[in-house]
């Protein structure tokens, strides 16, 4: 199964700066959660019921969310949504987690249950750390890496798994483009994003990866700053390998880098 990748965008900000965290107090501040998500080459749906969501702040669980909602990830490949929305004191964080009742994947072969051990009663953590600070905002940026985390079974049933790294998102920042093979766009191609230069990972590092969608076009997220090369892969029916690379692309934080069009060869 190729990669795709399922984002949580967490904002601390100011209560006087978010609508419906009730009114301001001193040393007080907001934690806002956002979900998106990226294509994947065989799945057409991932469906997902969160029932609440808490945060671990200063020693002791939060709960920053409790109505349950149901969001199929794939609608969110574009555009994040905040599904989480909450005043905080001024303190420090280090995990948020989700209590998922349920998760249903729709791939070319039908619709599966997705299996999520424990989440109902522990919660899936994600490990973060962060700091609410009054009258200033944080963003911290979770990669779902869903290669890793969502495992089709012998059965052909699905386990949820989560691999979430995090990084924060006022240092991280995104790279757009397409993939075509002579000259039309390629669905379903895999895209990686591998670290050449800069302080933040070894050389050769794979950071993220993310796949094309119908129209070839594809984004990846939690990208920290450094030079990367850009890599697409595509194998079509009839077993025929196609590679290309973009070299020297520049992310910086808080932006987006297009690389425009990169086009596939075949692989000799």
């Amino acid at each position: 199964m190729r990669r795709a990748l399922f984002l949580i965008v967490i904002f601390v900000a100011a209560l006087a700066a978010i609508v419906g965290c009730g009114g301001s107090t001193a040393g007080s501040g907001g934690l806002r959660l956002w979900m998106a998500d990226a294509p994947l080459p065989n799945v057409t749906s991932l469906v997902i019921t969160i029932d609440r969501i808490e945060a671990h702040h200063d020693g002791q669980w939060v709960e920053i969310e409790a109505e349950s909602q149901t969001i199929d990830l794939l609608n969110l490949t574009q555009q994040a949504m905040v599904v989480a929305d909450a005043g905080l004191p001024a303190g420090q964080f280090n995990q948020v987690r989700l209590f998922i009742s349920s998760a249903v994947v729709t791939d070319d072969t039908g619709t599966h249950n997705v299996t999520v051990p424990s989440a109902a009663q522990t919660g899936l953590k994600l490990n973060i750390n962060g700091t609410v600070e009054p009258n200033t905002f944080t963003a911290v940026l979770l990669d779902f890496n869903v290669e890793k985390s969502l495992i089709l079974q012998g059965n052909g049933e699905y386990r949820l798994q989560p691999v979430i790294p995090a990084v924060l998102m006022d240092l991280a920042g995104t790279v757009t483009g397409s993939v075509t093979l002579n000259g039309e766009p390629v669905h379903g191609a895999l895209v990686r994003a591998i670290y050449t230069a800069g302080p933040n990972y070894l050389p050769g590092t794979e950071v993220n990866t993310s796949a094309t969608a119908e129209d070839g076009t594809f984004k990846v997220w939690a990208l920290l700053e450094g030079t990367y090369a850009i890599e697409a892969t595509f194998t079509d029916a009839a077993d025929v390998e196609y590679f290309a690379s973009v070299e020297n692309v520049v992310v910086t934080r808080g932006n987006n880098t297009a690389v425009g069009a990169i086009a596939l060869v075949a692989v000799p």
